[in-house]
């Protein structure tokens, strides 16, 4: 039995691991004059963007997350879920402009190295944007 999304969930629901999602922060983007794409920023790359998220958004996070969690950041889009198989990350969320969603996800589960995160929209069901993240060993 599947979620009732073929086109996103092919294969049966018991070979699906449903993540966490525990939110750090969410809010409106200040600055809107650039981009209004579907990004995410994944683990260590937030750090890497961190003066970008200022400078272009007036974005920025104090927190320092553990080992154990995998922390992304979501712009323009609301996060409802996430599901994890194989070397997919299958993420459902609503296009939201001019927002953003600041998450983690428990590490533990992840046992492929590299991962391939696939967003889509929950009610069409159309690719929203996909990312791919090299988990560090």
């Amino acid at each position: 039995m599947s979620f009732g999304k073929e086109a996103i969930f092919p294969f049966p629901a018991v070979q699906y691991i449903p993540l966490k999602v525990t939110e750090i922060c969410q809010n409106t983007i200040q600055s809107s004059n650039k981009a209004l794409s579907v990004q995410l920023i994944i683990g260590e790359n937030l750090e890497k963007w961190r003066l970008v998220l200022w400078q272009d958004y007036q974005f920025t996070f104090d927190k320092k997350f553990s080992k154990d969690t995998l922390p992304i950041l979501a712009m323009n889009v609301e996060i409802s879920s996430v599901r994890y198989r194989g070397y997919f990350v299958t993420m459902l969320g609503k296009p939201k402009n001019s927002y953003y969603q600041l998450f983690t996800l428990p590490q533990q589960y992840f046992y492929k190295r590299q991962l391939c995160f696939e967003l889509f929209d929950e009610n069409t069901c159309n690719l929203l944007t996909r990312a791919s993240y090299l988990c560090p060993v």
